[in-house]
């Protein structure tokens, strides 16, 4: 073999985009039966040098048939919440990798759809905290609670804290904790679920082998798996990586 064929591989391995296991968390589908499916991962990069997983959107636009992991990419973090509405796919989330949850977020819609870049991220409030649940009127109007924790919470007795209301009418770009109960109707507030393993038809199944398939249920009320994600460990050979958009 010659040396230029072995530098050109050299070279090729070197830059090869690195292995990023992943572990669904959680699926949401559109409630109103569009083409829509988001699942909820923890991306595991395999380096040399040591990270924690980053909390991250992997999405299909067409029932399944191809995925690509898009959205912001946060590391130590976890997706709790989400609402689907006229604007895309809304979600809520913490950091968590030093115990506590702090920092709660906001995941907005881009409104016209940008493909590589669909969601903007909007911190609600800093600091220790637990995001009890979100509300949303219409495109702009949202407001969150959240309940300030430290500590000594855990060993503390008595009633939980009370949570604190954040309220926005920029679409989460802002927020304030001293604006009541926010500019939309109390009717109009629609309250955020629980991002879990199933959604609808929908619904993620770990495998044994680490991996997980994606399944919808059919009219017969059978559950057909739509895509199966393999898990490469990082010590292994990626003998069936993953290709974000097949």
């Amino acid at each position: 073999m010659s040396a230029f064929v072995i530098a050109f591989l050299l070279a090729a391995s070197a830059t090869r985009a690195p292995r990023e296991p992943l572990r669904a968390k959680g699926i949401f589908a559109d409630p109103k039966g569009g083409r829509e499916v988001y699942v909820f991962v923890d991306v595991h990069l395999c380096s040399a040098e040591p990270s924690l997983p980053a909390a991250q959107i992997l999405a299909s636009l067409d029932e399944g048939k191809t995925w690509e992991l898009t959205g912001p990419r946060l590391e130590g973090s976890e997706f709790q919440l989400a609402q689907g509405s006229d604007e895309g796919v809304w979600v809520a989330g913490l950091h968590i990798a030093e115990g506590p949850g702090i920092d709660p977020f906001l995941l907005a819609p881009v409104v016209p759809t940008d493909l590589r870049e669909p969601w903007l991220l909007h911190p609600i409030t800093t600091g220790p905290s637990e995001l009890v649940k979100v509300e949303k009127a219409g495109p702009k109007n949202l407001r969150a609670w959240i309940r300030p924790v430290n500590h000594a919470d855990a060993i503390r007795k008595g009633p939980p804290r009370a949570a604190v209301v954040f309220s926005s009418d920029d679409g989460g770009r802002s927020w304030s904790a001293d604006r009541g109960a926010g500019s939309g109707a109390p009717g109009q507030f629609r309250k955020f679920a629980p991002i879990t393993e199933r959604s609808g038809a929908w619904r993620i199944v770990d495998r044994s082998d680490g991996g997980f398939d994606v399944q919808r249920r059919e009219a017969t009320g059978t559950w057909q798996t739509v895509r199966k994600f393999p898990w490469s460990p990082c010590d292994e050979p990626a003998a069936a990586s993953f290709d974000q958009r097949r």
